[in-house]
């Protein structure tokens, strides 16, 4: 199976967002309370879990899924940001690359652009580390990932696919198969990334 997971504040952007999930992905939204409302997503594919406290935004949302949502180790786990879509040729490339993918790979990799087609990030990064992966440019298998968590801190991208590298390979994909920030089109600051507070309740709403 193949997740997306989404931590949200800026919710209007999700009815969006829903349009380029693939069907047979499962796509886990994690709402912050910061938000004005809990949309509706009419997906059979869709969980949205609504945050009963503040600070779920980015890493702690992220985090609050691979905590408690039960993966398969065959599972594949994608980041998206509640600013950006799915890029239209990235399903095509995954779809069954991940079913038949040797088993040392712990993630797969690829380009960015942005929504003007500037190149943001080359693809195959050998290399990733704060700073130089974003979020939107891979994914990870769940077997690998158990003990690793994003940190609280606006490079955790890079730093999460650095720790991913050091227990398995690296998959590269000549092609250019995520977007940077395509709905705001605005580079993330530390500005707009929230201070991280105690979570303890929360509740699920699953859309059918």
């Amino acid at each position: 199976m193949i997740y997306i997971i989404t931590s949200s504040v800026r919710v209007k952007n999700l009815p969006t967002i829903a349009e380029t999930i693939p069907s047979t992905c499962k796509w886990i939204v994690i709402i912050d309370r910061k938000a004005p409302y809990i949309p509706r997503l009419d997906m059979k594919n869709s969980i949205v879990i609504d945050a009963e406290t503040k600070g779920f935004k980015n890493s702690k949302g992220r985090n609050f899924i691979l905590d408690n949502w039960h993966f398969n180790d065959n599972d594949w786990i994608y980041a998206l940001d509640d600013d950006n879509i799915i890029h239209p040729d990235w399903f095509f490339h995954i779809d069954e690359l991940v079913d038949n993918i040797p088993d040392n790979f712990s993630m797969i990799n690829w380009g960015i652009v942005d929504r003007y087609n500037n190149v943001v990030g080359e693809p195959g990064n050998t290399e990733p580390n704060k700073g130089n992966q974003d979020t939107a440019s891979y994914m990870f298998k769940w077997q690998y990932a158990k003990n690793i968590r994003y940190i609280n801190d606006y490079a955790s991208d890079g730093q999460l696919a650095y720790d991913l590298s050091q227990v398995g390979d690296i998959y590269h994909i000549n092609e250019y198969l995520g977007y940077f920030n395509y709905i705001t089109n605005k580079p993330h600051t530390r500005d707009n990334y929230d201070t991280i507070d105690d979570v303890n309740d929360y509740s699920i709403r699953e859309n059918h």
